[in-house]
């Protein structure tokens, strides 16, 4: 039996619905070529009788956010001589928010005491904090590490709304 053969066999099975489970067996032909028979899982359902496929899956499944959690707020800031961008990030109270914060020029830091987040920033590595907005209000966050004449002026607003 060819590899042709085989292929279409297997095809006919499985629209035939066969859900009969056999072990894989492999048989050597005359050529020196093998023959694999596969194995049906019984797990998986017959086609129906026209042959069509439904999905099931919700559309965006992959980035919808499962019942009881609470999204992830995420922003990509930027620290510079002497400024943060952007300097002001807005979310609302209860969110989970996702800084990624990369130094472009020196070491500096990141520190929003209110919500206990503190990181070094190296230039040209981005560093991630995690917290959750557990709390309304205006908060300021600053550089913590002495990045020059300018450091004083390094700092922004997170407001929770």
């Amino acid at each position: 039996m060819d590899v042709k053969m085989v292929g279409l066999l297997l095809v006919g099975l499985l629209l035939l619905g066969c859900t009969t489970q056999t072990p894989p067996s492999t048989t050597a032909t005359p050529q020196g070529t093998a023959t694999v028979a596969a194995t049906v899982d019984e797990n998986v359902p017959p086609l129906p009788p026209d042959n069509t496929l439904e999905s099931t899956a919700t559309p965006n499944a992959e980035t919808a956010t499962p019942p009881g959690t609470v999204p992830t707020k995420e922003f990509t800031v930027t620290a510079k001589t002497w400024e943060f961008q952007p300097s002001t990030i807005t979310v609302k109270q209860g969110d989970r928010v996702k800084l990624k914060i990369t130094s472009v020029d020196v070491n500096h830091g990141f520190n929003l005491p209110e919500f206990n987040v503190k990181a070094n920033l190296q230039p040209n590595q981005e560093a991630t904090v995690e917290f959750t907005a557990s709390k309304k209000g205006t908060f300021n966050f600053f550089c913590d590490v002495f990045c020059g004449e300018g450091h004083q002026n390094m700092k922004g607003q997170l407001t929770v709304e």
